[in-house]
């Protein structure tokens, strides 16, 4: 670590204890400042800086992939999934190869790979009023 670098960390250090001091002083940042004789813009700037640094240090959750559900709990009729000539070509390149799966809480809905829009958006309207 060079000598830029460790100024930079004291004065993190130190502003770490300036922010404790004002959350636990009771008094509103403007307040405290005026105070203590530093400036809001200051205040902030370092708050922010150690703010960053904490977020550096916490790992985040891998993210789950998900599965496909072993059960179909709805499935719309074949009647809902046009096919052939009415759906645009621009359509049939765009359709997934498997079933979209959605949960909410005990309801789980399956949207075959062909559904048209207007089965889609009627779904979501239903589920919206569930």
């Amino acid at each position: 670590m060079n000598t830029k670098q460790k100024i930079h960390q004291a004065k993190m250090a130190k502003w770490a204890v300036l922010i404790k001091e004002q959350s636990d002083s009771g008094l509103t940042v403007r307040q405290w400042c005026n105070e203590k004789g530093y400036t809001i813009h200051a205040y902030n700037y370092w708050k922010h800086l150690l703010k960053e640094e904490a977020l550096k240090s916490i790992s985040l959750p891998e993210i789950v992939p998900l599965q496909q559900p072993e059960t179909d709990m709805l499935q719309l009729p074949a009647s809902h999934y046009p096919t052939g000539p009415d759906m645009p070509d621009s359509r049939k390149s765009c359709l997934p190869s498997s079933t979209l799966s959605v949960s909410f809480g005990d309801i789980q809905i399956n949207i075959g790979p062909s559904a048209s829009d207007d089965a889609i958006a009627s779904i979501i309207k239903a589920v919206r009023h569930v």
